[in-house]
């Protein structure tokens, strides 16, 4: 927190990327004899009809730089509105899988609104955000950001969310230019300003490139 309403912040990822493939072929013979059709032969030095192949790999992924200024707050009749900013950095291993290899530049419209029983307890927060993602990867992967979802406060100590995410490449090639998630988490402090928590995304259109069955996620967050 630099003032009341601007924050900066660095996101330092460690990555575990585990991938295993499996490919199996099958012969088509569609010429007549002769020659004779082609044959799977491991034993004379050929190739199989299955392969496999894969790997793990562990280290330091794209650093995150962020910003954010809150601009409106507690206007009667209004949302909460903010301006978020961030630069991804290519810190990450491409060959690895543990970076893009790209510099991406990211602006977002966040905008939030708390409701609650009393004045001074406000137990829902609902929340949409907007923006658009520039990269060094070429037009074709410069995408349109969209999250919606909300808040709740299930317990004085306890807070679930549930997201909609979404991401849309306007000039993308034919994969993956719409990808859509549900994410659903907890947050629990249980001292001070320290958080335990963890979330769970699951894609919503598998069919859009090659995408995760599910995605996990656990922290800790301390504020001093």
């Amino acid at each position: 927190g630099v003032t009341r309403t601007w924050d900066v912040g660095i996101v330092v990822p460690i990555v575990h990327v585990r991938a295993h493939a499996t490919g199996s072929a099958r012969i088509i013979d569609n010429s007549p004899p002769p020659p004779g059709p082609h044959l799977f032969d491991p034993a004379a030095g050929g190739d199989a009809p299955v392969s496999r192949s894969g790997g793990d790999a562990t280290g330091i992924g794209d650093v995150l730089l962020r910003t954010k200024y809150n601009f409106l707050r507690n206007r009667d009749g209004w949302p909460d509105l903010a301006i978020a900013g961030q630069v991804k950095l290519p810190t990450g291993d491409e060959d690895d899988l543990l970076g893009t290899g790209e510099t991406n530049f990211l602006a977002l419209l966040v905008a939030s609104k708390s409701f609650g029983p009393w004045s001074d307890v406000r137990w829902l927060t609902p929340h949409v955000n907007l923006g658009f993602e520039v990269t060094t990867g070429g037009s074709e992967e410069n995408n349109l950001r969209y999250a919606t979802g909300f808040d709740a406060r299930v317990h004085p100590r306890l807070t679930m969310a549930i997201d909609f995410l979404g991401r849309w490449e306007p000039d993308g090639d034919p994969i993956g230019n719409n990808v859509a998630d549900f994410a659903v988490g907890m947050k629990w402090n249980p001292f001070d300003t320290f958080l335990l928590g963890g979330n769970v995304l699951l894609p919503l259109n598998k069919d859009e490139g090659l995408r995760t069955d599910v995605t996990w996620t656990l922290f800790a967050e301390y504020t001093f």
